[in-house]
């Protein structure tokens, strides 16, 4: 539901965390992925696209709503800072090459 405004994206979206780990009793990477709600405000947000790895700072923000006649809450992040770190195209090349999804930033031996 992002929407480009005369400041910049806004609106809500859902980011999703790479919370990985290498499993110590089989030493293989275990891929394991969070999703978090967020509200871009459209100051200072840079042109991000699905993929792109971010830096995002904020607010923690408490939210409670009826939905199907039920109460229910949640907590999303009310971004005050976003940075572009690496677009989706740099990952995709990375991962091409193996040195993506790899902790050691090796190329993976098959």
């Amino acid at each position: 539901d992002i929407r480009n405004g005369q400041y910049g994206p806004y609106g809500p979206a859902t980011i999703a965390i790479d919370d990985g780990y290498r499993d110590p009793k089989s030493g293989q990477w275990v891929d394991r992925v969070q999703f978090i709600r967020v509200e871009l405000s459209g100051e200072k947000t840079p042109s991000i696209k699905k993929g792109d790895f971010l830096e995002i700072s904020g607010k923690l923000v408490f939210e409670s709503w009826e939905q199907g006649g039920e109460s229910r809450s949640g907590i999303k992040v009310k971004v005050t800072c976003i940075n572009l770190h690496m677009p989706a195209a740099a990952i995709a090349c990375l991962k091409q090459s193996g040195f993506a999804n790899n902790p050691q930033g090796r190329p993976q031996q098959s």
